[in-house]
């Protein structure tokens, strides 16, 4: 009697545990387990592909001299984003429905400006002169564009494309 007791409380204590657990094929090739948000960029080919996912258009250089060309990325409903890449750096272009810095970069730079390129209120966020950040608001939509350090001159020609 006292072995089919003990026989029944490992059967009773070993279900539950192997039900809560993962078998070893269960994991993922990176070994970390666990809910994964799915990527919510998708890639397009054309400006006009990613206005058709993200609900409204964008116009902005796909070229800049000493960039290349951009690669095109748009969120359902809510975003459109340019990356140019050279030399390891990046530039991202973004607009998206609301208002604010979108930018996605929330390092602390320490200086801040100001600029008007085309009427439209430019804050930037600079270091050593060079600007980092650079956001505004214009007709219901943000904009940003982020980089690794531009010169200002050169961030407005690129803002002033932006609409």
């Amino acid at each position: 009697m006292k072995r089919i007791l003990v026989l029944a409380l490992c059967v009773f204590l070993a279900i539950p545990s192997s039900a809560c657990g993962q078998s070893a094929g269960d994991q993922p090739e990176d070994g970390v387990s666990g809910v994964r948000i799915p990527n919510p960029f998708a890639e397009c080919a054309t400006l006009e592909e990613a206005a058709g996912i993200a609900g409204f258009g964008l116009s902005a250089p796909t070229e800049l001299e000493d960039w290349g060309s951009a690669g095109i990325t748009a969120v359902a409903g809510s975003m459109i984003q340019l990356t140019f890449e050279k030399d390891g750096g990046q530039l991202t272009l973004r607009k998206g429905a609301g208002a604010g810095d979108i930018s996605g970069d929330y390092n602390q730079y320490p200086d801040r400006g100001s600029a008007d390129v085309d009427g439209r209120d430019v804050t930037l966020r600079m270091k050593n002169g060079l600007v980092m950040v650079a956001y505004w608001s214009d007709g219901g939509y943000a904009f940003s564009l982020q980089c690794g350090g531009m010169a200002q001159a050169d961030a407005e020609a690129v803002i002033a494309e932006m609409k």
